[in-house]
This record gives structure tokens, C-alpha cells and sequence, in this order.
């Protein structure tokens, strides 16, 4: 057998471990002994990679409450093989929702400012191309009009194209180069703030959520369709609630409510709300 066992079994049972304790399944004393089972099984040595992620994958926030625990293991398959991997099957249910938005809650500023960013780069690039040369040619006809009706001065074809040329083409050209800048600048700030959320995210042990819903406000919109009894699963909570904002009435009020609500916790919500609606996640 290698002197170093396989990382990715080790991390994959680590990660495993995580999500048990999370959910209650076993106290701290069985979470202890089944962690250092894990990284020092067999008298094996164990990278310093494995050791380093179990530590940060375990760094608990001192702020989160202590979790109850719990003898009901109902719905789980747990068993420990023979080398030592811990493998589950575990039915998602509407029992861990809240403590899985309180996990992503810690990012939560950054779930904000990747939302804000998202949006900043929508609706400036909404600013379509076509229409505004349409409206500079529509301006260079105007002017160009109301000289020769005032009288002002003789103008002929060599006018017109330039009237044309002034209006059709550099005055778009100042609109929509800047804005192109800063919807690219908005692009960027929303990937670096993805990249960051998509690690923690993996590192998580809830993976088995999309990642799209990991948002705390979509997490507490599915928290509320559990608790008023609409889904008594998370997965059945998230197809409830794909539909419902997948609806183009429902997108432009969100986003209505986003750009103009007077309360930032509200703004937010619609926000994060309309980004998973809309899907653009997956397009910045």
C-alpha cells in the first residue's frame, strides 16, 4: 500500500464527516474520533494537503449555535469500510435548510456584491446597439430639417452626410463605448466575487443544493416554502420556487424591486431572486 493514502477518497470521506455533524447524525466526541480515524488510520502517514483542508474544513464560526444532538438516524445509510472511508446516503429533507443558510450566510456580502455586480453589467450592456444609431440618424434628419425650415442656411447632400456621420455615428459611439468599459469592469468584479463563492462552496458538504441556491436569500425563500408547508423537501422546495421565478411577470417586479425598493434587505432579496430567475450566473 503507498505510504500516502488516496486524497481523493480522504477528502471526499472528510467532506462526508462535515456534512453528518452538521445535521446533528453524530455528537463531537464521535465527530472527533471519526476525524482522526480518517487522518491517521493505520499508523499511515498523511500528507500535509490533507491535513491543512481538514483543518479549514472544519473551522467552525464561534457565532453559530451549538447544534443539539441527536439519535434519530432515520433515512441514513452510514457504515465505515474497510479502509477506513466513510460512505452515506443521506435524504434530503427540510430538517437542515436553516442550518445550511446560516453555513452561506458568512458570505453572505459577498453573494451581494456578486449580485449587484451582475446586474450593473446587465442593464448597462442593455443598452442595444441598433437602437441608438437609429436614433442618431432620426436626430440628423431632425436638425438638418429644422435649418432648412428656419432658413438658417442652404444645405444640400454634403450637409446631410454630415449631419449623418455627426449623429449616426459619433454620438452612439460616445454612449456606447463607455458603457461597454464599465459593463466589462462590472463582468469582472461579479467573476472574482463567483470564483470565491464557488470554492467555499466546495468545500461546503452541501453540494447536494445547486449551487445557484446557496444565496442566503434564496435559502430563506426556500426555508419559508418548507415552513409554511408547501415541500417538505428542500429539492421539491427548489423546483417550487424555479418555477415560480422563471415567470417574466414575477422577474421584472423582482427586478423593480431591486432597483428602486427603499429597504436594502428587501433590494437584496429581489436581487438575488431575479439573478437565479434569469439565470445569469452562469453567464457572466
Amino acid at each position: 500500500m503507498s505510504a500516502v493514502r488516496n486524497t481523493d477518497e480522504i477528502i471526499a470521506s472528510l467532506r462526508q464527516l462535515a456534512q453528518l455533524k452538521n445535521d446533528g447524525v453524530i455528537n463531537e466526541a464521535e465527530f472527533d474520533r471519526l476525524k482522526s480515524d480518517l487522518l491517521s488510520g493505520r499508523n499511515e502517514p498523511v500528507s500535509e494537503e490533507i491535513k491543512e483542508y481538514a483543518d479549514d474544513l472544519f473551522r467552525l464560526d464561534d457565532a453559530v449555535e451549538q447544534k443539539k444532538q441527536s439519535s434519530d438516524i432515520d433515512g441514513i445509510d452510514f457504515n465505515i469500510d474497510h479502509d477506513d472511508v466513510i460512505s452515506f446516503e443521506k435524504k434530503s429533507s427540510a430538517n437542515g435548510i436553516t442550518d445550511i443558510r446560516r453555513y452561506f450566510s458568512r458570505m453572505k456580502k459577498a453573494y451581494i456584491a456578486r449580485d449587484c455586480a451582475i446586474m450593473d453589467a446587465e442593464a448597462i450592456s442593455s443598452l442595444a446597439v441598433l437602437p441608438v444609431f437609429i436614433i442618431g440618424i432620426a436626430a440628423a434628419f431632425f436638425f438638418y430639417y429644422l435649418l432648412i425650415i428656419y432658413g438658417e442656411a442652404e444645405l444640400g447632400t454634403k450637409e446631410l452626410i454630415i449631419f449623418l456621420l455627426i449623429c449616426g455615428g459619433v454620438f452612439p459611439a460616445c454612449v456606447i463605448i463607455p458603457n461597454t468599459v464599465k459593463a466589462a469592469g462590472k463582468s469582472r468584479t461579479a467573476q472574482e466575487a463567483d470564483e470565491a463563492l464557488r470554492k467555499y462552496y466546495i468545500k461546503s458538504g452541501y453540494t447536494h443544493i445547486p449551487y445557484e441556491y446557496t444565496n442566503p436569500h434564496v435559502l430563506s425563500r426556500l426555508e419559508e416554502i418548507i415552513g409554511d408547508g408547501k415541500a417538505d423537501s428542500i429539492e421539491y422546495a427548489i423546483k417550487l420556487l424555479s418555477a415560480a421565478i422563471s415567470d417574466d411577470e414575477v422577474l421584472a417586479e423582482e427586478k423593480r424591486l431591486a432597483d428602486f425598493s427603499d429597504s436594502d434587505e428587501a433590494a437584496e432579496r429581489a436581487a438575488a431572486l431575479y439573478v437565479v430567475g434569469k439565470g445569469l450566473i452562469n453567464k457572466i
